[in-house]
């Protein structure tokens, strides 16, 4: 149990700590609706509408703008664009960053703060209606059901009432960002002739995965406190494996953290010895062989410090082995005055089969190869054992590095 709670002590300083600033080319609008070109931290939806840290270009320094200070700021490279909003809604009452995803005869808005976030519609004569979608309680034969009311509908049917064309259209709108830019969009190009709408939201997805199929090559310690195996010194084992890890990004909430899943299997072989002069005219060699191959499964947190082409990345978190198969045998050699025997023994299994849980630690690099492909390079240690953490029979430690391609 103390080891669960240092890796999330040591995610917490971490989370902290690799609050790390990740600035790239943009410009901010002043309330005078002037234009300073420089670079804008990006930290994710959440931040973006809270703050905005700017570097006017020639400078090195950022300046902090609340929301109000400034009329919004956007990114070069991927077109975000956040303007100041003062919202009076149900759960906000503030003046915030909004992030301005269509302009046009209705503009279209979206607003995100932790466990809360909403769209919203900003119609010509100032009004701004919320697209919410509430999940409320529905009794159903003496049953109670959580079902959502699809609010938002209701909105869009009366924001775009003069455009009755677009009933069944409002009807198949969900509420996202993809599905509210084409319905406004299509709104504007029945009611305005003379003018296009801009949109300004670039399509990121809300969940990108990327597949990592890895080699590697590790050296692992056997630690072991069972009492009739304590006295066997085991070397440590080599071994090579072969992986798979998926990385699961919420691009739309947070660029830098993610979620690593993986799968690596391997084939570990220890060799112990142990020797006893119980007489000068006796002696016993006892020559311990342990093959093992196991499978581990990780689930991991990945942080990613965005900077430049060789980009660095940490990740820890749990891991559990599986045993395939064990193959434990000793070879023994005694002697008594002038008789040698020999014999070689099957020992079975040399610890169970079961789950064996365990943490893992990592860091390394990622570097683009090719046009559409990234390399990564890491050195990991993960730890299992046996048994209780306090009362363990044995407990494994792998110092492994591994090399991929991510897809």
């Amino acid at each position: 149990m103390k080891y669960l709670f240092s890796i999330l002590f040591l995610l917490t300083i971490l989370s902290n700590s690799f609050g790390q600033t990740n600035f790239r080319p943009g410009y901010i609008i002043t309330n005078d609706q002037d234009t300073i070109i420089g670079k804008i931290d990006y930290r994710g939806d959440a931040r973006n509408m809270k703050i905005c840290s700017f570097i006017q270009e020639g400078r090195t320094e950022p300046t902090d703008y609340e929301p109000g200070r400034i009329h919004g700021y956007r990114f070069s490279d991927d077109g975000k664009f956040y303007v100041s909003k003062y919202l009076n809604l149900e759960d906000v009452q503030d003046t915030v960053f909004v992030e301005y995803l269509l302009k046009g005869i209705t503009d279209l808005y979206f607003y995100r703060k932790p466990l809360y976030s909403t769209y919203l519609l900003e119609k010509e004569d100032g009004e701004m209606l919320e697209l919410r979608n509430d999940q409320v309680e529905v009794k159903r034969d003496g049953q109670v059901f959580i079902v959502e009311n699809n609010r938002y509908l209701g909105m869009l049917n009366y924001a775009f009432a003069d455009c009755p064309n677009l009933y069944n259209d409002i009807t198949d709108t969900k509420l996202s960002h993809e599905s509210l830019i084409k319905i406004t969009k299509k709104y504007h190009n029945y009611v305005c002739d003379d003018e296009l709408c801009v949109i300004y939201e670039k399509d990121i997805p809300v969940l990108r995965v990327e597949i990592m199929p890895t080699i590697g090559y590790s050296v692992s310690i056997l630690n072991i406190k069972t009492l009739e195996l304590s006295k066997i010194n085991m070397d440590p084992g080599y071994s090579s494996f072969v992986g798979l890890w998926v990385n699961w990004k919420l691009p739309q909430i947070n660029e830098k953290w993610s979620v690593l899943t993986g799968v690596t299997i391997r084939e570990d072989y220890y060799f112990g010895h142990y020797e006893r002069h119980p007489y000068d005219y006796s002696d016993a060699y006892y020559d311990f062989h342990l093959f093992s191959t196991n499978i581990s499964t990780s689930f991991a947190f990945k942080y990613t410090f965005p900077r430049g082409k060789v980009v660095p990345i940490f990740f820890a978190g749990g891991t559990a082995t599986f045993e395939i198969e064990q193959n434990f045998t000793e070879n023994q050699e005694k002697r008594i005055g002038n008789r040698v025997s020999v014999r070689n023994i099957d020992l079975g299994e040399f610890y169970e089969m079961g789950l064996q849980p365990g943490f893992i630690l990592g860091a390394g690099v990622e570097f683009p190869f090719l046009k559409d492909y990234r390399l990564f390079s890491n050195l990991s240690v993960s730890n299992v054992w046996n048994g209780y953490m306090d009362e363990f029979k044995f407990r494994r430690t792998w110092g492994a590095f591994s090399v991929g391609c991510i897809f």
